[in-house]
């Protein structure tokens, strides 16, 4: 009876490793599943991965394109500002001083005129770019549809 006692607790202590190590398996296996799954990529997550990276880009160029614009713009705001503060103190120097007034008013407006024309090209060329890209990135998701 005793070696029928030991047996059976040997059994039981055999049996209990052998659920021990295949639950330890099983549970492996399953995680090893489930980052098979996450490693696979479809094509929709390509196509969506795409689709997010041409956004962001979009979007970076555009804030980086609206801040170079808005830096224009303040410059041309200045240069019109000491345009008129200059053109109200020429009524009140002499004739010398007026020359140089309009000179410098004159450079001025050159460089105003040079800047707003800058602005104006980054602005079309901006739209001209997205446009590009916006193009490319379709072309790209459409090789992938084929």
């Amino acid at each position: 009876m005793k070696k029928s006692k030991k047996s059976r607790n040997l059994l039981k202590t055999a049996l209990s490793l052998v659920i021990i190590v295949s639950l330890f398996l099983l549970v492996e296996s399953c995680k090893n599943a489930s980052k098979q799954k996450k490693d696979d990529v479809t094509k929709e997550d390509v196509e969506r991965k795409i689709e997010d990276a041409a956004k962001t880009t979009g979007a970076y160029i555009s804030e980086e394109r609206q801040k170079i614009i808005n830096d224009l713009e303040d410059q041309i705001e200045k240069a019109d500002d000491k345009i008129d503060k200059l053109s109200q103190q020429m009524a009140s120097v002499s004739e010398n001083v007026k020359e140089e007034y309009g000179e410098t008013i004159k450079s001025l407006e050159a460089q105003r005129d040079e800047a707003q024309k800058k602005a104006d090209q980054l602005k079309k060329s901006s739209e001209e770019a997205w446009n590009k890209v916006k193009e490319g990135v379709e072309n790209a998701l459409n090789e992938l549809n084929r």
